[in-house]
């Protein structure tokens, strides 16, 4: 199976059950925290054909290339490639792709040096994206950040608030219990019965760990 007859129908599918008034874990399973397919179901509304919901994708993923385009120029060209090889996933319309912006939008608020708390709100939609990997986004505060609480505490509070709301909803959705056994307990059942796969994508993920780590120890002024 590839990834567009997968990742790409279901995210679809989510999408236009809560545009039909579903709640996520509570009518229908999702392992993944719920942004993507929330902000995916407010087109559909409108109307819930899959064309809309492409056209919305691209409208994120041009967004997104405007962000890179100011930071770096002729150097977006690069990521273009390493976004489809060795394979498209990361430009699919699909949550993934919602966290390649959402990382976007960070470095260009770091690199700009904007408000501290909207970084924090974005970390928190980040990890109401995919839970496994946003929380992650919180790493480089804390290291670029240890002596300096006031900028931690501030994007703390602002990724805490996201979380309390998602918390709220989820309460007068009756769908806690459902979201714990499918986004927390789920996950390592998930991990458990798929096991280790050594392959391409986990070298390259292990190639690109290790050229970040020597970037950052080579400038450990660049966040």
């Amino acid at each position: 199976m590839t990834p567009f007859d997968a990742d790409v129908l279901w995210s679809y599918g989510f999408s236009y059950a809560i545009s039909k008034g579903e709640i996520p874990y509570l009518d229908f399973n999702m392992i993944i925290t719920p942004l993507y397919p929330v902000l995916m179901s407010i087109p559909l509304l409108i109307n819930k054909n899959i064309i809309v919901f492409y056209i919305f994708n691209a409208l994120l993923m041009t967004s997104a290339f405007y962000l890179l385009n100011k930071e770096y120029k002729e150097k977006i060209w690069v990521l273009v490639i390493l976004m489809v090889f060795p394979l498209p996933v990361l430009v699919l319309p699909n949550y993934n792709f919602l966290l390649v912006f959402l990382v976007i939008l960070l470095i260009y608020l770091e690199n700009n040096n904007k408000n501290d708390y909207l970084i924090g709100v974005v970390i928190g939609l980040s990890i109401l994206t995919k839970q496994s990997v946003g929380l992650f986004l919180l790493i480089p505060t804390f290291i670029h950040y240890y002596k300096d609480y006031k900028k931690i505490l501030k994007r703390l509070l602002s990724c805490f608030l996201v979380g309390l709301i998602f918390l709220i909803y989820l309460i007068l959705t009756n769908s806690f219990n459902e979201f714990m056994d499918l986004c927390l307990f789920g996950l390592f059942d998930f991990s458990n019965k798929n096991g280790f796969n050594m392959n391409s994508i986990f070298i390259v993920s292990v190639v690109l760990i290790l050229i970040t780590l020597f970037l950052y120890i080579k400038n450990r002024n660049n966040i």
